[in-house]
């Protein structure tokens, strides 16, 4: 009897491990993911922070256990809600042995709202118990409005720290560490600032930052909040090392606290100056602002008040920046406030516009009602305005005048000013003149008022025979009701070149020719750049 037990006894002992075994690879082998077959569980929050937990992994191993517990606690409906917002997931891929599972997870901070689906689309909802575990663990904090750290920015880009501690208090009412090793960088970064190191800014704003500067001998240069480093002065170009230290203090008041520090390496560039070449003009005139320690003309922003109605555009010129900004005719007299940006820094240029010593006044000009009816008409305006404005809009990087402006034929021979109102029986409004008309016999020739580029020569039946010549930065003239156009697009020319002849073609009562200015398409006056103008020619500051 007592050998029948033995080999009983032997041979459970050497059928169990083989039933462990099957049972072992039936589990591995499964459609599902549990303890037993996962290997890794990698989770993605609606902010797009990854976290990975693995099975060999002591550290993350728990929590890993907890997806597969709440996954498989969770019960299948029929379909998510119509209040889940399906815009609003974490993922998690689930690896086995075997297979790699997908899931999509919609979250809210109320555990009884919580749900997931599977690789196939099925639904489940979660329980209440696993919710509440999950929402208010550090995973979780992508559901709170501050529960992932204060971002720095930097010159328009995102700056990591060198070291974080986050904290946010979840639904229970307890503070929890944050996850930030998603957060932190592993080496020094390089940057280049333009202005000095104002042009920072924190998703939420710190309680205390101070600043650290060393030079490159390790020198400590500045060691103070950061809000004094304006104080802080420097050679253009120079190169130094700055360490941030950011905390925000814990107040029963708040869902946050946290500590960051920052260690980047940096070259300082001087601030960005503007001047303007004048300061005192009339409406209707313009004048060139120039900018220096700029490197980037794109990156200058633009305000004014009251406002001009405009925003220059900037355009190297060898080591400054230069912009044409014209005070259209329809501003009123008065201090303009100009304020250029640039690398964190703000300047303000004051331009006092005064009223006209000629002003503007209304003109009738009576033209024959058949040139009306053919030159004058709503279509015949809209099919010029058509084929201009994109001419106008354009811009040359390249400053092609230089000096003072001619008239382009005799001053003598002007008959209609700039800037006045213009009513013309039988069409259907009133317009503002853009230039000067001059009164002269058909054949006279007509010059370039300075050196440029012809970027438009045809004819319009508004206009006539049209040239458009760019002198550089968007400033352009015009010439209109030419009798002859003389010259063709892509030619180069210089002041006093001939560009046409006078003529009578277009909207016009009389031979002769229509000569305007503008920057980009606001019309300016021409008078302060002729040689018996105030300026005789456009006002430039020169930082020299």
């Amino acid at each position: 009897m007592k050998h029948k037990i033995l080999i009983i006894i032997l041979a459970v002992a050497i059928f169990i491990p083989s039933v462990v075994a099957i049972v072992n690879y039936s589990s591995q082998q499964g459609g599902d993911a549990n303890s037993h077959n996962t290997v890794s569980v990698t989770l993605t929050d609606t902010a797009q922070n990854t976290y990975v937990f693995q099975r060999a992994d002591s550290g993350t191993r728990d929590f890993m256990d907890f997806i597969l517990k709440m996954n498989a606690d969770a019960i299948k409906i029929g379909e998510l809600p119509t209040t889940v917002n399906m815009d609003s997931f974490y993922t998690a891929s689930v690896k086995t042995a075997v297979t790699e599972l997908a899931y999509k997870y919609y979250l809210t901070k109320s555990s009884a709202d919580c749900y997931f689906t599977d690789s196939a689309g099925d639904a489940y909802k979660i329980s209440e118990e696993d919710a509440r575990h999950f929402i208010n663990s550090s995973y979780a904090a992508a559901l709170y409005d501050n529960g992932t750290p204060a971002v720095l920015t930097v010159l328009q880009e995102t700056m990591a720290p060198d070291s974080s501690q986050w904290h946010f208090k979840n639904t229970a009412g307890d503070f929890v560490d944050a996850d930030t090793t998603f957060t932190v960088k592993d080496e020094t970064e390089e940057w280049e600032f333009e202005g000095g190191l104002k042009a920072i800014s924190f998703s939420i704003q710190p309680d205390s930052l101070r600043a650290k500067i060393t030079g490159s001998d390790g020198q400590v240069l500045f060691d103070d909040l950061f809000d004094n480093v304006s104080n802080f002065t420097y050679e253009n170009d120079s190169k130094v090392n700055v360490e941030l230290e950011a905390k925000w203090f814990e107040d029963s008041k708040r869902d946050y606290y946290g500590e960051q520090t920052y260690k980047f390496a940096a070259t300082l560039r001087a601030p960005a100056e503007f001047m303007a070449g004048a300061t005192s003009l009339e409406i209707g005139s313009f004048i060139c602002v120039t900018g220096k320690n700029v490197k980037n003309p794109e990156a200058v922003t633009f305000a004014s008040e009251p406002s001009i109605n405009y925003t220059p555009t900037f355009f190297a010129d060898g080591e400054y920046v230069q912009a044409l900004v014209p005070f259209g005719c329809d501003l009123s007299a008065g201090t303009y406030a100009l304020s250029f940006t640039y690398g964190g820094v703000t300047q303000k240029i004051e331009i006092s516009l005064t009223a006209r010593a000629n002003p503007f006044r209304d003109k009738t000009l009576n033209i024959n009602q058949t040139v009306v009816q053919a030159s004058g008409s709503d279509e015949a305006i809209q099919k010029a305005k058509d084929a201009l404005l994109p001419i106008a809009q354009a811009a040359s990087a390249t400053r092609m005048w230089d000096g003072s402006f001619g008239t382009g034929v005799a001053e003598s021979a002007l008959s209609v000013g700039f800037g006045h109102m213009i009513t013309v029986p039988g069409m259907s409004s009133s317009f503002r003149h853009t230039g000067v008309d001059y009164a002269l016999d058909k054949g006279t020739d007509v010059k370039a008022v300075n050196a440029g580029e012809v970027v438009y020569s045809g004819y319009l039946d508004y206009a006539g025979n049209v040239v458009c010549i760019e002198h550089g930065y968007g400033l352009k003239s015009w010439y209109a009701h030419l009798g002859s156009a003389d010259v063709n697009v892509g030619d180069k020319v210089s002041k006093g070149d001939k560009i046409g002849t006078t003529g009578g073609s277009g909207l016009t009562g009389t031979d002769g020719v229509h000569i305007g200015l503008s920057v980009y398409d606001v019309p300016v006056c021409q008078y302060p750049l002729w040689d018996s103008g105030t300026w005789k020619q456009i006002p430039m500051y020169s930082f020299k």
